[in-house]
């Protein structure tokens, strides 16, 4: 195997970060959804987004550590590509 950079490493480490935190913001977006759901309806595309991760990761109702619902999503974000 060929040795990594300095540099590919540091990028790595930053895609990482990055995919943690639009797991983290995806995950929000999603539980604020659930809060208006009564009052506005999602437009198609955030429809299918919100319908993706409520079939992975269940409402945010209890007091658990969210680092499992987060893995979860960062997992379900590599494996998927984005709606149309």
């Amino acid at each position: 195997a060929l040795p990594i950079s300095a540099a590919a490493n540091k990028l790595l480490a930053i895609i990482e970060n990055a995919e943690y935190i639009l797991s983290i913001e995806w995950m929000a977006a999603t539980q604020a959804h659930d809060f208006i759901q009564s009052v506005a309806a999602r437009a198609p595309g955030t429809d299918a987004l919100y319908g993706l991760l409520r079939t992975h990761v269940a409402p945010y109702s209890d007091d658990r550590p969210p680092s499992a619902d987060i893995e979860a999503i960062r997992s379900l974000m590599s494996q998927n590509t984005p709606p149309n």
